[in-house]
């Protein structure tokens, strides 16, 4: 029997802010981004704070076929992706071993790491070394993500008639797109999780959630100027952190912020390094937030010692020039998206 592989794809991402599809055809050995869809979710705003409304499975259901509907997406397999926040993560170690005995292995250490049954968790895990020697231990990054969340995603999907191809965990395939010989950071400045990860040859190796994020950011423009969220988000969105003298007060407390935040990705990095043994040079942000007026300039002189970029999703990616203004716009929104189509019509 022969199996043809699949050459297109779209890709599900329902964040905290926006749900994102893309969607994604292989051409030969290019892959072509066809269309897209950003659908912002309902919030509700209040000066200084937001709290997002718990949206029924229905109505975020209606949200991806409207979304489906506005871009003209009519292919039905999709590629699903689990938000890291809602997920648990840990790394471990288990002696060398015959490589037939891993998988096995590894199934038994994850019963207990794991905050409760492993069969109450969806898991993936990635094998790997440090260095390269052969007496050195293989460490274990796992990531699990509870089942009844799941059934939650499930029933989204299944409301549309949509079948779940593949499913990735957030961020999981992003170093695919960069594939560097060398240990990288990725942050992704997002609306409400920041996360860090370290990956290397284009494999995450380890990840966590950053305590500063874009909700927070938001919200200090709201106290600063007295504006309800919406309006803060749009002052913020418009004119980033390029603030002129009459906003003098909004300006220290935007880079007060700034500070703390990459003081802290700062300091995890250096302790990355010191635990491992690894040296990390590059840094790559993505996420909404990174696209802020100025704030690439920031990160970059802030991070004199390393290298500083913002993470271009296109680097494997092509797409139609019409879509140029867009993209470049809000291309890093689209970037956990773009990495799992590549991941998945490259398997």
């Amino acid at each position: 029997m022969i199996f043809l592989k699949p050459n297109k794809i779209a890709v599900v991402d329902l964040g905290s802010r926006n749900l994102k599809i893309v969607l994604l055809e292989k051409i030969k050995e290019e892959i072509w981004l066809k269309n897209y869809s950003i659908v912002s979710l309902p919030e509700k705003f209040e000066v200084g704070g937001i709290a997002s409304f718990q949206l029924e499975d229905e109505i975020l259901s209606q949200l991806l076929g409207w979304g489906l509907r506005e871009a003209g997406i009519h292919e039905r397999n999709i590629a699903l992706i689990l938000p890291f926040a809602s997920s648990f993560s840990k790394i471990f170690k288990i002696p060398p071993i015959e490589p037939k005995e891993i998988k096995k292995a590894i199934n038994f250490e994850i019963r207990k790491y794991l905050p409760g049954k492993a069969e109450d968790f969806l898991c993936q895990w990635e094998i790997f070394k440090f260095h390269d020697d052969p007496k050195e231990n293989w460490s274990v990054f796992l990531l699990g993500f509870p089942k009844n969340f799941l059934e939650k995603y499930h029933k989204i999907i299944n409301l549309q008639k949509l079948k779940i191809k593949e499913i990735y965990f957030e961020n999981f395939c992003l170093p695919k797109l960069i594939d560097l010989p060398e240990w990288i950071a990725l942050v992704d400045f997002a609306h409400l999780n920041s996360i860090l990860s370290f990956a290397y040859k284009g494999q995450i190796k380890w990840a966590k959630t950053l305590s500063l994020t874009g909700q927070r950011l938001t919200s200090l423009y709201s106290n600063v100027l007295s504006l309800d969220f919406l309006r803060a988000e749009n002052f913020k969105e418009t004119f980033g952190i390029k603030l002129g003298p009459e906003n003098q007060d909004l300006q220290k407390s935007v880079f007060s912020f700034l500070n703390n935040f990459l003081i802290e990705i700062e300091k995890e990095i250096v302790e990355f390094e010191k635990n491992y043994g690894v040296s990390v040079e590059r840094i790559y942000f993505y996420g909404g937030n990174s696209t802020l007026k100025g704030i690439g300039e920031y990160f970059a002189s802030f991070f004199n010692q390393r290298k500083v970029f913002l993470l271009n999703p296109f680097l494997k990616i092509k797409y139609n020039p019409e879509l140029e203004p867009i993209i470049h716009q809000r291309g890093l929104l689209l970037a956990s998206a773009l990495a799992a189509g590549y991941c998945f019509l490259n398997k």
